[in-house]
């Protein structure tokens, strides 16, 4: 698990209960749950398994990459003419003109925590340092210089998005990326199982999971 799972496993020890909540099983890969949201009508991104789809894309201007079933911190990204670019499991479009990303938090049926990335600059490290840190420098995360906020109003759209992608895979819960573009369209990107979690974010895990191991 996550340092984030072992972290709440810890601060939940003691806590009778008759539920079980199996933290990080996942049922879905990544692929396949993009195949849920379309099914379900979750808003999301293009994506196609066909090599010949994703260079039509490509041909016709699109930004596109390849991506790996089961994958973590974007390290399985590569992009057009890159030699593992025809060894991909799977394409997607990427969204152009992104103006905000979150991560939406959602247990039983109910948002219950959120951030939004914003980005310091000062605070990133080169790519090849990034890459050394076993992280994408494709992907917004704290050593590209992004910071999450945590005291902001989710717009409703998100919100709705966030809780039937959750719906959609079937799980109790899930941290939920989506991104908004310049237009108000919501994507959702996809949901995780075993989020990173600072001091806020398994605080507020605890209290709600203490609440409903108790009901």
């Amino acid at each position: 698990h996550s340092t984030g799972g072992r972290a709440l496993a810890v601060a939940l020890a003691g806590v009778e209960s008759n539920k079980i909540l199996n933290w990080g099983a996942k049922r879905w890969n990544n692929y396949q749950q993009l195949e849920r949201f379309k099914l379900h009508g979750v808003p999301t991104i293009e994506f196609t398994d066909s090599l010949r789809k994703s260079n039509n894309w490509v041909g016709a201007g699109v930004t596109v990459w390849g991506r790996k079933y089961n994958h973590t911190k974007g390290l399985d990204i590569v992009r057009y003419h890159h030699p593992k670019w025809q060894t991909s499991d799977y394409w997607i479009q990427v969204v152009p003109d992104v103006v905000q990303e979150w991560r939406v938090h959602v247990f039983d049926g109910k948002h219950i925590y959120q951030g939004l990335k914003w980005y310091r600059p000062e605070t990133a490290i080169s790519g090849s340092l990034v890459h050394r840190h076993g992280v994408s420098d494709l992907v917004r995360n704290r050593l590209t210089g992004w910071r999450m906020k945590h005291d902001v109003v989710v717009p409703g759209n998100v919100k709705r998005a966030a809780i039937d992608a959750v719906g959609a895979l079937g799980y109790l819960y899930g941290a939920v990326d989506v991104m908004v573009d310049g237009e108000g369209q919501v994507y959702v990107i996809e949901c995780n199982l075993c989020p990173g979690m600072d001091e806020s974010t398994l605080n507020t895990y605890v209290k709600v999971i203490k609440s409903w191991a108790r009901t």
